[in-house]
C-alpha cells in the first residue's frame, strides 16, 4: 500500500500528505517486527483508512477525466450506464484491488473531511508530551492555534467569544493517558481557577462551579469523560488525570481507529465556568443544528447539557420567543462564518444564553446534500465548491439516488419518526461477539444499542455500521456517530432480554434474527425484503440536483 501510495503522490495527487502517508507505511513494515503484533495491525488499520482518501480521489479523477468522453461517444447513455461503464474499467485499476484489500482489513474509510485534516496535520510532527503545562484561556492573544495542541472544542469557544456569549474558561494542554500531574502542574491549576475566580467574580464553592470537559483534535460524540459541578480545587486535581485517561476509553478508541485519528496525540482538557442550566425554570440546556430550511431545536428546561446530548432527555420543551430568534439569527451567523453545517450546544441561566460548544454537524446523506443546494441556491457558495465539500458527483448521485424497500402488503413491526440512512438487510446483535459473528459469516448486523449514550454503544455502533437505538434524540451524541459512519439508524422503544429484544408492541426479535431497515419511511419489517435501486428514469443527477431542487423556506 505504501509503494501504490508513492505512485499516487507522484501522479500529483494530494498536497503532499499522501506522501507522508505512505512514510507511515513504510515506517510500520520497518517496525513490524520489533513491536506488539496487536499494536502494529491497530495502526495498519488505522493507515489503510486514511488511504481510502487517496483512493477516492484517484476514482473521482478517473471519473471525471472518461465522463465527458463517453458523453461525446455514447450521447444516449444516462448518467446511471456511463457511471456502471466507468466503474467496470475501474475494477482492472490496482488503485482498486489496493481498496479491496483496505476493506479486507476492516478498515473503513470514516470522515473524508476528518482524515483530510488528519494527513494534513501529520505532516508536521506533534509530541504533546513536549508542550509547556499551560493554562490558555478562550478569547487570549496567544491562544494555541494547532487542534491537536487545543482541541477543536477549545479551539471553537476561542472563536465564538469575539462575537457570542461564551463561558469564561481555559485549556490545558494534552498529555498521554497514565500521566499524572507534577507539583509544577498543580500550580499552574491552581492559578488559572484563581484567575477564572477574578473573571467570573465568584469563588470556587460559593457561588462558582465548572466544567471539566476532554476535547481532542476532532470531535468524538460522547467517548471520553466530562464532569459538571465541581465546586472544589481538589476535586479539579482529582479529576484531570481521569479525564486524560479517559482518551483510552473503549468508545474513543473504536472513534479514533474508524476515522484514522492517531493514538499518540491525547486530549487537552477545558475548564470552564458552569453555567447553571438547572437553576430554575428559566434556565436549561439545548442543541441547535443546522437542517436545510430551518435549523433544528432541541431544548429541556432545568436539565444539564449532558442528558441532553446523552439521550436520556427528549429534549421537546417550549423556548421563549425572543431567546429562540436569537439563537437561528447566531446559527446563521456561524454558519456564515465556518461555511458548513454546525451543531451548537447551550445553556441557558436566568434567560441568558452561552454557547458551550460548536462543532461540524453530523447529517445523513440527504440532509447534507439538502443544505449544500440551498446554500448554492442562496449565492453563499458555488455549485463547484459544494460538489467538492460532498465528495464529488458519483458520491452525491449515489446519495440522493439510495435504493428503497420494496415491502409489498408486508406489515412494519416498529415505526418511528426519527431514522436515517440506507435500506439495510441485516442480521441482529446484541453485542460485540454477535456482531463479529455475523460479519465473519458474510452477513451485515445491525447492533441494538440498548444505551442510547454514545460513551457506552460507539464501538459496537461503528463495529455493525447499523443499530437500532432504545430512545434517543436526533441531536444526541450517538445520532453525530452513526451519521458519522454513514450508517443506517432507527429510533425505537425497546427492553434487552437474555438473547432477544422486545419492543413496545411486545414483538420479540432473537438475537440473530433477519430484519430489513427502512429508514426513508422508518419502519423496521422482520426477516428479509427485497431492496431496489431506483430505476434509471426516477434518477436524479447532480446537475438536477443543485439547479432544481429547493428545500422547503
Amino acid at each position: 500500500m505504501g509503494l501504490l501510495l508513492d505512485s499516487i503522490d507522484a501522479g500529483g495527487y494530494g498536497n503532499g500528505n499522501y506522501r507522508s502517508l505512505a512514510d507511515g507505511f513504510h515506517a510500520l513494515a520497518a517496525r513490524w517486527n520489533q513491536s506488539a503484533e496487536a499494536e502494529c495491525t491497530r495502526e495498519l488499520r488505522r493507515l489503510a483508512g486514511l488511504a481510502h482518501l487517496a483512493i477516492a480521489e484517484v476514482r473521482r479523477s478517473y471519473h471525471d477525466h472518461l465522463d465527458p468522453l463517453l458523453q461525446i461517444r455514447h450521447p444516449e447513455w444516462r448518467a446511471e450506464q456511463r457511471g456502471k461503464y466507468i466503474s467496470e474499467r475501474y475494477k482492472s485499476m490496482a488503485v482498486y484491488q489496493v481498496a479491496e484489500h483496505a476493506r479486507s482489513l476492516g478498515a473503513g474509510p470514516g470522515l473524508p473531511q476528518v482524515a483530510q485534516s488528519v494527513l494534513d496535520y501529520e505532516q508536521k510532527p506533534f509530541a504533546p508530551g513536549q508542550l509547556p503545562f499551560a493554562a490558555s484561556f478562550y478569547g487570549s492573544e496567544d491562544f494555541p492555534s494547532d487542534p491537536r495542541a487545543a482541541g477543536s472544542k477549545a479551539l471553537g469557544l476561542h472563536r465564538l467569544t469575539k462575537d457570542f456569549p461564551v463561558p469564561p474558561g481555559f485549556v490545558l494542554p494534552p498529555r498521554a493517558p497514565a500521566y499524572r500531574l507534577s507539583e509544577s502542574d498543580i500550580e499552574t491549576v491552581k492559578k488559572a481557577v484563581a484567575d477564572l475566580e477574578q473573571k467570573t467574580g465568584k469563588t470556587l464553592g460559593k457561588g462558582l462551579k465548572l466544567a471539566v470537559r476532554s476535547g481532542g483534535a476532532f470531535v468524538m460524540p460522547g467517548a471520553m469523560e466530562t464532569s459538571l459541578n465541581i465546586d472544589s480545587i481538589d476535586k479539579v486535581l482529582e479529576l484531570l488525570p481521569q479525564i486524560y485517561q479517559s482518551w483510552d476509553s473503549k468508545a474513543a478508541r473504536s472513534y479514533r481507529l474508524g476515522h484514522g485519528i492517531p493514538d499518540h496525540w491525547g486530549t487537552p482538557i477545558n475548564i470552564m465556568a458552569m453555567v447553571e442550566t438547572a437553576k430554575n425554570e428559566q434556565s436549561g440546556a439545548g442543541v441547535i443544528a443546522s437542517r436545510p430550511g430551518q435549523a433544528k431545536l432541541f431544548y429541556a428546561r432545568q436539565a444539564l447539557g449532558s442528558e441532553v446530548v446523552g439521550g436520556r432527555r427528549q429534549a421537546s420543551d417550549p423556548l421563549p420567543g425572543s431567546l429562540h430568534e436569537k439563537l437561528m439569527q447566531d446559527l446563521s451567523r456561524m454558519e456564515e462564518q465556518a461555511a458548513h453545517p454546525l451543531e451548537v450546544e447551550f445553556g441557558i441561566e436566568d434567560n441568558h444564553i452561552y454557547y458551550l460548544q460548536v462543532r461540524p454537524a453530523e447529517l445523513d446523506l440527504k440532509t447534507r446534500i439538502s443544505w449544500y443546494a440551498q446554500r448554492v441556491r442562496e449565492g453563499k457558495l458555488s455549485k463547484e465548491e459544494a460538489i467538492h465539500k460532498l465528495g464529488g458527483t458519483p458520491k452525491i448521485e449515489r446519495d440522493w439516488n439510495m435504493p428503497v424497500v420494496d415491502a409489498g402488503d408486508r406489515q412494519a413491526i416498529a415505526t418511528t419518526y426519527l431514522a436515517s440512512g440506507m435500506p439495510r438487510n441485516a442480521f441482529l446483535a446484541l453485542d460485540a461477539e454477535g456482531i463479529a459473528r455475523i460479519q465473519a459469516n458474510g452477513g451485515l448486523a445491525v447492533y441494538a444499542a440498548i444505551n442510547p449514550d454514545a460513551a457506552e454503544s460507539t464501538a459496537e455502533v461503528m463495529q455493525a455500521g447499523a443499530a437500532l437505538v432504545n430512545g434517543g434524540n436526533a441531536l444526541s451524541h450517538l445520532m453525530g456517530v452513526i451519521h458519522g459512519v454513514e450508517g443506517s439508524m432507527l429510533s425505537l422503544e425497546f427492553s434487552s432480554e437474555e438473547g432477544q429484544i422486545r419492543l413496545k408492541d411486545g414483538s420479540i426479535l432473537k438475537a440473530g434474527a433477519e430484519v430489513t431497515l427502512d429508514p426513508q419511511n422508518g419502519k423496521l419489517y422482520p426477516g428479509h425484503l427485497p431492496i431496489k435501486e431506483i430505476p434509471p428514469e426516477k434518477r436524479w443527477e447532480a446537475e438536477r440536483i443543485f439547479e432544481e431542487f429547493s428545500p422547503p423556506a
